[in-house]
């Protein structure tokens, strides 16, 4: 995960399906050791390099103290978000010069939203997939499970798309 190899949500997804709920304290401690290693290697890779050259440009000492000011409340909102991959946000945070306990509070804050909805969905997936192959006639217990993702998905559409205007 820290180098982009796997994505994130089909880990959880993943884990949901297959262990359920009980995985979440494992993929939570996952996705934050590969927030940790990518932010280590992608200063290790800028060496300070992208903030220097920032300091070329007349008027950007204010611009980036605001950002600074709020660095906690952009972590959080860049790991919430879908479109920003996972390795990415660890890369632009950490050459950006988030510092390391902001960027693990707000990575760790961010994360836990999106990896319990896939949690929940590769959970969900596994209900529908035994209900399927038992031939249950369970349709009003499809129906709820379609329902409850379709309401996750939509109220997370309506969070993300918020969070993306506030910035």
């Amino acid at each position: 995960m820290a180098f982009a190899i796997t994505p994130t949500t089909f880990i959880s997804i993943l884990s949901g399906y297959f262990l359920g709920w009980l995985s979440v304290p494992f993929v939570v401690f996952s996705y934050l050791g590969a927030a940790i290693i990518g932010y280590f290697i992608a200063k290790k890779i800028d060496g300070g390099r992208f903030i220097k050259s920032l300091d070329a440009i007349p008027g950007i000492e204010s611009v980036l103290k605001n950002l600074k000011d709020r660095e906690l409340y952009i972590t959080f909102l860049a790991k919430i978000s879908p479109i920003l991959p996972f390795a990415l946000s660890n890369f632009l945070l950490s050459i950006g010069g988030a510092n390391l306990k902001n960027f693990t509070i707000g990575s760790l804050l961010g994360m836990l939203p999106r990896t319990a909805l896939a949690i929940y969905l590769g959970n969900e997936a596994q209900k529908l997939s035994i209900l399927i192959e038992n031939g249950s006639t369970g349709l009003e217990e499809q129906v709820l499970i379609v329902l409850l993702i379709l309401i996750g998905a939509v109220g997370l559409f309506r969070v993300f798309k918020k969070a993306l205007i506030i910035t």
